[in-house]
């Protein structure tokens, strides 16, 4: 097949446009398939692996990056998606130079598109800058990331946000420094000076740099970056779609409708509500940040800017057809504006705004388009932050009744469904991976004897493998990369169809299934029962960590299987130098004490076991000492 695509018409279509009449490496395309398919099955820690590993074969590769950001959207990686999306919009084929000079021509200005020479005009590039300042609107996410403090129980995830940071810092104040220009911000006296570049990007890298890290502040810069890059695509796309395409409305999944709502009422409400929850650490603008008429009072009474944007939306929809996207962010710009709608007072005005926002998505979801149902049902159910406020309304639940049908509907899924997901999915990854290593140790002794440079490489594995137990249970499952490495350690050890028959590599769970099963006991308190869940995981997990970890120097826990599976490694080591065959009691006695302290793993991860199983197995888990002894021959005995 990699040689196949290059010359044919599936080499002019993405991601594999760049490979047309080359010669595509094997390990790239066979990277890249296998990606998706675990991408669409939800086996997103896999599907990051091969994609950066397709990425790492094809640094240049625009789509590559694009779904790699998708990905981590999907996990709440709004931060390292920002940094994906940066990176994928600078593969424009312009140095920092050339580049900061378009950005600073006027929209009107002619030289915007006579440079075809470059790649600013192409689909992908373009879709790229729309996600990119999505990530940037969506900013009580990305903000809340930029800002979180650093958790000690995941230092890894705090080390990634830090290099984050002062990676995209500097660079994001170098891009949209023009968007606060007649802007003043808190603690200065005057507003920043159109020729006032320096002190602009001096003021954005403190902000967002490590010291500062206000996150009304960052939120809000965030914001006006998101209306800048929304202001700057609007004014290319029209262009390109004119000189390039004359008859051609849609290119790729944007249209200039879609621009338009997302540049005129999108973008502005966002703004808008950050700027009223900033309180005194707003940034003071000098213009209504909102492009429809209103007075003064807008911008403190958020519901006011939301009766604003029937007559904006409405503005944007007006004249000719609609394509299903538009209906989609058109109803996704009704939902932004319930967040203004909070109180007694403001009720009237969300009924209206839910049922004008449903009445969108039935329109988006009646749309002629093949897979479009099983494909956007996660997202907007779901993963979707623009429709937190709207999937409390009656009217949306019922709109899910008739598009969705489901044996359980009518649920009320909590604002950050991803939390009791990742906690699902970090139970069923230690169970499974628990139950492949039980499995595996009893097939082992039946192996015995073995000669002694398979018990080393037995015990070198067991050792890697409760290292990466611990990391996982120490920070929660929070971190995706020790996720992955516990499952590539358990692939070196254990058999394919093993792994097929636990269940590895394990599915992220959609609220949905949690929500069935949870509902399966009882009728009331379904959200009461995930949230006991969450709550008994994480103690299992701080249990789990408390007996796996060795401790500091490796002398706290004697018990520890790290600290035991290093001692039989150097036990074999030492009493297998030679020739002669181990003993096959005291190799025996080791695989049964690895059996039953990987059932404990699984019994202390149910939540209907006790939560010392695994401390009750360790205690009775045998030394190399009491075990291994050097006979005349130089042979291991008990």
């Amino acid at each position: 097949m990699a040689t196949l695509v290059p010359v044919t018409r599936a080499g002019r279509r993405p991601p594999w446009q760049g490979w047309c009449g080359r010669d595509l490496p094997p390990d790239l395309f066979a990277a890249y398939q296998q990606a998706r398919e675990l991408s669409q099955e939800r086996k997103f820690d896999d599907a990051l692996d091969r994609y950066y590993e397709a990425l790492r074969l094809d640094p240049t590769n625009l789509y590559l990056r694009t779904q790699i950001a998708g990905i981590q959207e999907q996990l709440w990686l709004h931060l390292d998606a920002l940094e994906t999306y940066y990176g994928a919009i600078r593969l424009d084929g312009r140095n920092s130079a050339q580049r900061n000079a378009r950005t600073g021509m006027r929209s009107w200005d002619p030289r915007r598109t006579l440079r075809h020479r470059y790649g600013w005009w192409r689909s992908g590039l373009l879709e790229a800058r729309f996600r990119y300042a999505v990530v940037l609107g969506v900013a009580e996410r990305t903000a809340e990331q930029w800002c979180k403090i650093d958790d000690p129980p995941c230092p890894r995830r705090a080390f990634a946000r830090q290099q984050i940071r002062q990676a995209l810092g500097p660079a994001l104040a170098a891009r949209h420094w023009r968007a606060f220009r007649g802007l003043m911000p808190p603690g200065r006296a005057e507003p920043f000076g159109p020729d006032q570049e320096g002190l602009v990007r001096e003021w954005l890298e403190t902000e967002l740099g490590e010291e500062r890290r206000r996150y009304p502040v960052v939120r809000e810069i965030f914001q006006l970056a998101c209306r800048e890059e929304m202001q700057q695509l609007a004014a290319d796309y029209p262009r390109m779609i004119r000189l390039r395409h004359p008859f051609v409305r849609a290119h790729g999944t944007l249209t200039r409708t879609s621009l338009r709502l997302n540049r005129d009422v999108w973008a502005p409400l966002r703004l808008a509500w950050a700027h009223e929850d900033a309180g005194r650490d707003r940034v003071e603008l000098l213009e209504n940040p909102l492009p429809w008429p209103s007075s003064a009072e807008a911008l403190a009474r958020r519901t006011k800017a939301a009766r604003g944007a029937f007559r904006g939306v409405r503005r944007c929809l007006s004249g000719g057809w609609r394509l299903s996207q538009d209906n989609y962010n058109a109803a996704c710009a009704y939902a932004v504006a319930m967040n203004g709608t909070d109180g007694q007072a403001g009720s009237r005005e969300r009924r209206a705004l839910a049922d004008l926002a449903v009445d969108e998505l039935e329109g988006a979801a009646q749309a002629d388009v093949s897979g479009f149902h099983p494909v956007t049902r996660s997202w907007l159910l779901i993963e979707d932050p623009d429709l937190e406020k709207l999937r409390q309304e009656s009217r949306f639940i019922r709109f899910e009744r008739e598009t969705y049908p489901h044996s359980a509907p009518d649920r009320h899924r909590p604002e950050r469904p991803l939390r009791p997901e990742m906690k699902a999915y970090g139970r069923q990854l230690l169970s499974g991976c628990a139950a492949v290593m039980e499995h595996t140790w009893r097939l082992r002794r039946g192996q015995l004897p073995a000669e002694p440079y398979v018990l080393v490489e037995w015990f070198a594995g067991e050792t890697e493998l409760w290292r990466c137990v611990d990391r996982i249970a120490s920070n929660q499952g929070r971190n995706w990369r020790d996720r992955q490495r516990l499952l590539q350690r358990v692939r070196e050890v254990a058999d394919t169809r093993l792994l097929v028959r636990c269940g590895l590599p394990s599915s992220l769970p959609e609220m949905d299934d949690l929500l069935d099963e949870a509902a399966w006991d009882t009728v009331d308190g379904v959200q009461e029962r995930i949230s006991s869940f969450e709550e008994t995981f994480e103690k299992r997990l701080a249990a789990l960590s408390l007996a796996v970890a060795a401790g500091a120097n490796g002398s706290a826990n004697r018990r520890s299987p790290i600290r035991l599976s290093t001692q039989w490694l150097a036990a074999v080591r030492r009493n297998g130098a030679s020739p002669a065959a181990v003993q096959q009691a005291a190799a025996q006695q080791a695989c049964s004490d690895y059996e039953t302290a990987w059932r404990a793993v699984r019994d202390l991860l149910d939540p209907d076991e006790s939560g010392t199983a695994l401390s009750d197995a360790l205690r009775r888990f045998h030394a190399p000492r009491a075990l291994i002894g050097t006979g005349p021959r130089g042979t291991m005995t008990p």
